[in-house]
């Protein structure tokens, strides 16, 4: 390995291993000669770091010199980071690679290169289609919701994340799609395009009831949320449906917003980190006047969890449907000069009670199951007949 190439923790493990055991007296004689290269606190930390990388410098230095065959240096670096963040076993704490990065802030922002399909967690742990985009690629070829994603381009999947990052790349570009249905798997080639998708929709139900579906928190979702709010309070809709189910959150503050929206002045939410410094999240005193029930179900998760536990304990709009995921814990993302990231679990959040919701989730008010044999949803009727009074018609 040539020396413009040698890693930082290496040069720093080979400096402090070559002192060897004089450390502290060569310190002591730079600083009786005035020879200072760095202060002592500078210096034992270097000392300290170079101790504990020492290995993999030593592990990096014999495939550099004993390894049959040329080894990628930079794979070798990005497979270690990788690893350093999977050894935690925290399934949102890891490493991002540039491509992953790109993929996330084109899924948040709402403008993003894909196929068209959103992608969960299911009860077996399987990278599972919560959504298709309509008049998408994925729309166009027959992919439906619930569908398990098994391969993409042959190649076995496992999780959200390599499915998600499997998918992204270049508008124009062709992808192979693996998914299982009822059993039986099927192969589709899509192309991928540029996809403009709403993370809010709604729509007028019979009865003068106002139906607004949020799929996900992104950069503008609390803005397309007023913005429906808004024109139904103008409608003066007898009260408001709002469906979280299979929302697996996004954005926090999108999520504190919403909540703000819908609440009067009280607490939102409140988090804390590995220290206790806790952190409280409130909503002002201006809110809608309309009536609203949430639906939930066991893949509304995260942001969504948040406007859920915050309407539950101000006594807003009852919550219909099934106990949500669980996901109460807060990812901050640091990002490298190189492209790359860490997304890491800092904080915890909890619910204005106090109540834990990581691995808890939220319990509704009304809890039902999502439909019968006939296709009907019932969560749904529920929430009519919760706003109306009236039995929900079969839908």
């Amino acid at each position: 390995m040539n020396e413009g190439k040698k890693r930082i923790i290496a040069a720093a493990a080979a400096f402090v291993l070559g002192v060897g055991v004089t450390a502290g007296g060569v310190y002591g004689w730079m600083k009786a000669t005035g020879t200072m290269l760095a202060d002592e606190k500078t210096y034992e930390d270097y000392r300290e770091t170079a101790r504990r990388y020492a290995k993999l410098a030593e592990i990096e230095e014999l495939i550099e010199s004993d390894y049959l065959w040329d080894a990628d240096e930079n794979a070798l670096l990005e497979a270690a980071c990788d690893a350093l963040l999977a050894a935690l076993g925290d399934p949102y704490s890891r490493y991002l690679s540039e491509e992953e990065i790109a993929g996330m802030e084109s899924r948040l922002s709402g403008d993003m290169v894909g196929v068209g399909i959103r992608i969960y967690e299911n009860e077996d742990g399987a990278p599972a289609v919560s959504d298709v985009i309509s008049e998408s690629p994925a729309d166009a070829s027959g992919i439906e919701a619930g569908d398990i994603i098994r391969k993409i381009d042959g190649k076995k999947v496992s999780t959200t994340e390599e499915v998600s990052s499997a998918l992204y790349g270049e508008a124009g570009t062709t992808v192979s799609v693996t998914y299982e249905r009822d059993g039986e798997e099927t192969t589709v080639s899509l192309v991928r395009g540029e996809i403009r998708d709403s993370s809010v929709n709604s729509v007028m139900l019979e009865d003068n009831v106002g139906y607004i579906r949020i799929k996900t928190f992104g950069e503008k979702t609390a803005d397309d949320f007023a913005s429906e709010l808004s024109a139904m309070e103008k409608r003066q809709v007898q009260g408001v449906i709002i469906d979280l189910r299979g929302n697996s959150g996004g954005l926090m503050e999108q999520g504190i917003a919403i909540a703000d929206a819908l609440l009067p002045e009280g607490t939102i939410v409140y988090t804390e980190d590995k220290n206790g410094d806790r952190e409280t999240f409130n909503s002002d005193s201006v809110c809608t006047s309309l009536k609203y029930v949430l639906l939930v179900d066991g893949e509304t998760a995260s942001a969504a969890e948040i406007v859920a536990a915050a309407v539950k304990d101000n006594g807003g709009g009852k919550l219909i449907g099934e106990r949500t995921y669980g996901k109460g814990v807060i990812q901050e993302t640091v990002f490298f000069d190189d492209g790359t990231g860490v997304s890491l679990t800092a904080r915890q959040y909890f619910s204005p009670s106090g109540a834990t919701i990581h691995e808890k989730g939220v319990k509704p008010d009304i809890e039902t199951g999502t439909g019968d044999e006939r296709g009907r949803d019932l969560q749904l009727e529920a929430a009519i007949e919760e706003i109306t009074g009236q039995p929900g018609k079969g839908r």
